[in-house]
């Protein structure tokens, strides 16, 4: 009988040990493919880790927002050289030029999810959103309730690993 309760703890000990692998290598990979996308938004792997949450809880994937913050990257530059449709959007959620010209990828990115959950409009909170985030721009809409406290959620619950990890899963 103890070989049989020996056998029976010796495989359920290897069962939680493949369970804990797999878990590992599934937050590895997507820390790795955070960092990847850090890399192509010009974002910091730890702003993509604290909206990964909320993203997710959102219906919005990782993915969309990256490209998100991608067009946004690109409407910043126009609207600083001036071109209609950025500077339209960037005028319907009342940021300034000053700000377009001054603000880190991060920070506008806050500025413009913060200023389209101040907006009354679904219209306009629609034609912004797309103006300055592209077709992800809707997609992203979800995630604006609320957004002002989901950074401080992602690093309770202990989503936020940091940037060495994400820099060491690569």
């Amino acid at each position: 009988f103890k070989g049989f309760v020996a056998i029976g703890a010796a495989a359920y000990v290897a069962r939680l040990a493949k369970a804990f692998t797999g878990f590992t290598a599934s937050v590895i990979d997507a820390n790795d493919h955070l960092a990847k996308l850090a890399k192509r938004t010009t974002v910091d792997v730890v702003f993509l880790q604290e909206m990964s949450l909320h993203a997710s809880k959102s219906a919005t994937s990782i993915d969309q927002l990256a490209k998100g913050v991608q067009f946004l990257n690109r409407a910043q530059a126009d609207a600083m050289d001036g071109l209609q449709t950025a500077t339209r959007g960037f005028d319907a959620l009342k940021i300034s030029m000053e700000e377009v010209r001054t603000l880190g990828p991060e920070e506008m990115f806050n500025r413009v999810m913060i200023a389209l959950e101040g907006t009354t409009s679904a219209a306009i909170r629609t034609q912004a959103a797309m103006a300055l985030l592209g077709r992800a721009g809707t997609q992203m809409l979800p995630m604006i309730d609320g957004f002002e406290e989901a950074r401080d959620r992602a690093r309770e619950f202990g989503t936020v690993l940091g940037a060495e990890f994400a820099t060491e899963s690569e």
